[in-house]
């Protein structure tokens, strides 16, 4: 399962790739800032690179997140917010159960 620690690493990769400016304006708080700071343009943009970013964890966990899944964390996450919260929805739409040993 992708760690919180691990998403946040994808959401850093997908941000340098789709707005690097705004990654080096926003420095150490970039991850403190709202998602429209990066894409003052739209919400597109910003559902683009979460649908990305849910993409990057399933290839990482090797598994297939239902289209209701991601069209709702699509609406979750939006221009107003935090790249912070945004990690978490993901990473909470994103969690696989563990199988614990009996």
């Amino acid at each position: 399962m992708a760690t919180q620690r691990a998403v946040q690493g994808f959401f850093k990769k997908r941000l340098t790739a789709e707005a690097a400016e705004k990654m080096n304006q926003a420095g150490d708080l970039w991850n403190e800032l709202p998602m429209q700071f990066f894409f003052p343009q739209g919400e597109d943009q910003v559902d683009a690179v979460v649908g990305l970013v849910v993409s990057d964890c399933e290839k990482a966990d090797k598994i297939t997140i239902r289209d209701d899944i991601k069209q709702e964390v699509r609406t979750l996450v939006n221009g107003n917010t935090a790249v912070t919260s945004a990690i978490k929805i993901v990473w909470v739409a994103t969690a696989q159960p563990v199988e614990e040993n009996a």
